[in-house]
């Protein structure tokens, strides 16, 4: 660019050309070089896909696609599959409003009843137009409201509804074409090629050799487009006296603690959970603490009891933001 500018300045010296014609030239060489130059192909933006380990099938339903910001599964025959780069066959479809339209007014209701709100537009009374147009209450109404008015007068009364209405529209399945599959175990429903809600398990009693092949061909299919990414388990029982071996002092066990009884996985934040962290409850039901937003393990009971709207508030608080970040893997029990 430093050459091409000198250039011009000693063309323009030795030509005794103005400033003027310089900056033409100028810009005309550089546009003429932005039309030389290819364009360089976008760049092809890749999801990678995320591992989950071991799940609960509570967790895999969290899967659906309903939330953005996690990723798509589905789970045939306990296997996990990572689908987020197949949202359009398994992702949720945008959510319309009664009847397929959303936001949209109707005129009249079922059958073109009367009923519903109308449209905009037939909203407005006449008032206001023969006030504007400078009649109304005192005046003679103006010219565009009159003609209305006998335009109105003239209007054919209307139609009877038919005595046999048509039948209302086949509801049609919202996203992708196999949008029920998303966050559930889908093996019978791929042997069976069914949508049924009821066959979205994986129970394959009854299925037949070809069902089972189909099933197959299915699983071959989806191991070579998608990841497995993780396992579908049995969600956990602990003991108070079980849930305390996982406080994070034995590398071998997963690192877990409760909140009113649900067992969230914090293997990931030993730094904040584990035995040397900010709140140090692995390991422990920690319900109170959480509400009293306190770092003493003395607080690390389930009771609640006595506490206010603020302290629930808080305890509402970390729950969800539990549910959010981590899994959740079973339960407390007595």
């Amino acid at each position: 660019m430093a050459s091409l500018a000198a250039l011009l300045d000693a063309a323009a010296a030795n030509l005794g050309l103005t400033a003027a014609a310089v900056f033409v030239a100028t810009t005309l060489v550089l546009v003429a070089s932005s039309w030389l130059t290819p364009t360089p192909p976008p760049l092809a933006l890749e999801s990678a896909p995320v591992r989950c380990g071991a799940i609960t099938a509570a967790e895999l339903a969290r899967h659906d696609g309903s939330d953005p910001f996690r990723p798509l599964y589905l789970a045939i025959q306990g296997v996990v599959y990572d689908v987020t780069t197949g949202r359009s066959f398994y992702g949720p479809g945008e959510k319309k409003g009664a009847g397929g339209q959303a936001g949209r007014w109707r005129r009249g209701g079922a059958g073109g009843s009367s009923g519903a709100r109308a449209p905009l537009s037939d909203a407005f009374e006449l008032a206001p137009v023969e006030t504007a147009l400078g009649g109304g209450a005192r005046g003679r109404p103006g010219p565009r409201a009159a003609r209305e008015r006998r335009a109105r007068a003239f209007r054919p009364p209307p139609r009877p509804p038919p005595a046999h209405p048509p039948p209302p529209p086949r509801p049609r399945p919202a996203g992708g074409g196999y949008a029920v599959f998303a966050g559930k175990e889908v093996a019978r429903a791929l042997a069976t090629m069914s949508l049924k809600p009821g066959d979205l398990n994986g129970d394959l009693s009854g299925c037949t050799d070809k069902e089972l092949g189909v099933l197959a061909e299915w699983r071959a299919k989806l191991s070579a487009k998608y990841a497995a990414v993780g396992r579908v388990v049995a969600p956990l029982e602990l003991t108070v006296e079980e849930l305390r071996k996982h406080d994070g002092s034995d590398k071998s066990r997963p690192m877990l603690l409760a909140i009113r009884g649900a067992v969230y996985d914090v293997s990931d934040s030993k730094d904040f959970y584990g035995p040397d962290g900010i709140y140090p409850f692995a390991g422990r039901e920690c319900a109170r603490a959480f509400a009293l937003v306190s770092t003493d393990v003395a607080d690390c009971v389930p009771d609640v009891s006595g506490l206010g709207a603020m302290e629930m508030d808080n305890l509402a608080e970390w729950t969800a933001k539990f549910d959010f970040k981590y899994k959740k893997v079973g339960r407390v029990v007595a």
